[in-house]
């Protein structure tokens, strides 16, 4: 067998949970697919937790824009993590996973308010 027959399309694990945490001396932690409020000051932690054959790659977006690591963002362990520091009312939006492989690539969302 070639590697593009034994290829799996990316899936990503996801939660739908809604999260409000108001304590900006907890980080707050939370996979994609949740919805988040919380507050200016905090620290954020996305987790993609993707699977696929051969191993996906992971990209993360903001408001379908890439996101890099500069404008505070911090990307970790093979951008499983995404790492928001200090969230200002700013940093709301809508936050996007993606892994990708040669058999296709698979999205999941977070949604981030930040209340002031």
């Amino acid at each position: 067998m070639n590697a593009l027959t034994e290829a799996t399309k990316p899936r990503i694990a996801a939660s739908r949970k809604s999260i409000l945490e108001m304590n900006k001396h907890k980080p707050v932690s939370a996979k994609v697919g949740s919805t988040i409020t919380t507050i200016v000051g905090a620290e954020l932690i996305l987790i993609c937790n993707a699977t696929g054959i051969p191993e996906p790659s992971i990209t993360w977006q903001r408001d379908e824009q890439q996101i890099s690591t500069r404008g505070g963002y911090v990307l970790s362990e093979n951008n499983r993590f995404l790492t928001l520091k200090a969230l200002t009312r700013d940093n709301a939006g809508l936050y996007t996973c993606v892994a990708s492989n040669l058999a296709g690539s698979s999205a999941e969302d977070v949604s981030l308010t930040v209340a002031g």
